[in-house]
């Protein structure tokens, strides 16, 4: 099923009339409106939130071995607060892209 160019109704892929509103269909009509369906952007808001929890996570492990010089406590942190920033952190940055897309790109 193809859309009508005029009325945006379903139409028959093979159709040469639009059955709604009478429009004659034409090949050129239905070739020039998926080649203006470009992708605006190349990564999703997920794939970015990931990429900047990522990076914040690095910057953890980096004071987490820093700050602390035992060695338990280094697991600790590691096996723990790590996993769980980078997971929080990644649904708020995603959250963050996602919405600055919805409120700023018209």
């Amino acid at each position: 099923m193809k859309k009508c160019p005029n009325c945006l109704r379903e139409i028959q892929n093979d159709a040469v009339f639009c059955q709604y509103c009478g429009l004659e269909i034409q090949i050129d009509d239905f070739a020039s409106e998926k080649t203006n369906q470009v992708k605006k952007y190349k990564r999703t808001p997920m794939q970015i939130g990931l990429l900047l929890s990522a990076i914040m996570g690095a910057c953890n492990i980096i004071s987490i071995f820093i700050n602390y010089s035992s060695g338990p406590e280094i697991i600790g942190h590691l096996l723990f607060s790590v996993p769980a920033i980078f997971g929080i952190f990644a649904v708020i940055f995603a959250f963050i892209v996602w919405a600055w897309r919805k409120l700023f790109d018209k």
